[in-house]
């Protein structure tokens, strides 16, 4: 017990360590971007630490909710409950679980999808084992031999977890990987499609000495350029905390039909509607499944003489 206090009292003071003082350092004061995913809370670590101190209410009025609760159902069916049983170990991921409810870019799905839930796994999974044992012992007083009350808790969590991975799996498990109209079909998301046919006509159009802004989905593709950025709504450090693409983006590519898509055409594109002199817009080679702008710098250059 004293190690298990030691640890937990060390692992806080370590957080907020690194949190407050050490990547802030490493980033030349700039405060880590996992902070704006609980801008609710404040604009830097200590604000949102203040706030959730001082306003208890607040912090409660976001925690106890339906969103939550469903969430904890996530987390608990597929191991058909047993987790509960050992409440001392499951309470060990209860700081991630708070901060997976209260983060702002995990709530859009309710369902454990996201990287963020992966630390999560293996303490449920822990707190499995050990509760499968007590729920044996307790089945071994309703049936007469301890093996049988075994065999039978162990299947009820192997089938909780085929059951609840048949309905809401996306993988080869569950049946929405199946489903010829489900997002998440196999032929749609493994089997390169017409996306990547267009998308290979701009890519190797645009040089490796570039910066590049890209949307979602495809934006993994330029990280070997000089600078690949992430074109979002989200307001980023490199462009003064605004969204869109920094002051050195050479080019903006626009995935138009990715799920999360809100641009569909060029004059829809912030930086070209606003500032068109500067950017050219390269023809449409792709059917209008990509936008692809060029920065005039000789333009620009005589707009900022």
């Amino acid at each position: 017990r004293l190690m298990g206090l030691g640890l937990a009292v060390f692992a806080t003071a370590y957080f907020l360590l690194v949190v407050t003082t050490v990547l802030p350092w490493f980033r030349g004061g700039v405060e880590t971007h996992y902070v704006s995913y609980l801008s609710q809370y404040g604009k830097t670590a200590g604000e949102v630490i203040e706030t959730m101190l001082t306003r208890p209410g607040l912090l409660l009025g976001d925690l106890l909710t339906a969103r939550t609760l469903l969430y904890a159902l996530c987390v608990v069916l597929p191991l058909g409950f047993v987790p509960l049983l050992s409440p001392g170990r499951l309470a060990v991921g209860l700081p991630i679980f708070s901060l997976l409810c209260l983060n702002e870019l995990t709530q859009g799905d309710v369902y454990p999808r996201h990287h963020f839930h992966a630390p999560l796994v293996p303490i449920v999974v822990w707190a499995a084992a050990a509760g499968l044992g007590s729920a044996c012992r307790f089945c071994s007083r309703l049936r007469p031999r301890e093996q049988a009350a075994a065999d039978w808790m162990s299947h009820f969590v192997l089938t909780s977890a085929l059951a609840t991975g048949l309905l809401f799996s996306i993988g080869p498990s569950g049946r929405q990987f199946w489903d010829a109209g489900s997002d998440y079909y196999w032929r749609r998301l493994y089997i390169p499609g017409k996306r990547a046919e267009m998308f290979a006509r701009i890519e190797g159009k645009i040089p490796l000495n570039s910066c590049v802004a890209s949307t979602d989905f495809v934006h993994p593709r330029f990280t070997h350029h000089q600078r690949s950025y992430d074109y979002s709504d989200y307001p980023r450090a490199v462009n003064d905390n605004k969204p869109g693409a920094p002051p050195d983006t050479d080019y903006i590519v626009i995935d138009t039909q990715h799920r999360y898509s809100t641009i569909k055409r060029p004059d829809q594109v912030p930086e070209y509607r606003d500032h068109l002199a500067d950017w050219e817009l390269w023809p449409d080679t792709t059917e209008g499944y990509f936008i692809v702008l060029e920065r005039n710098w000789e333009e620009r250059g005589k707009t900022s003489e």
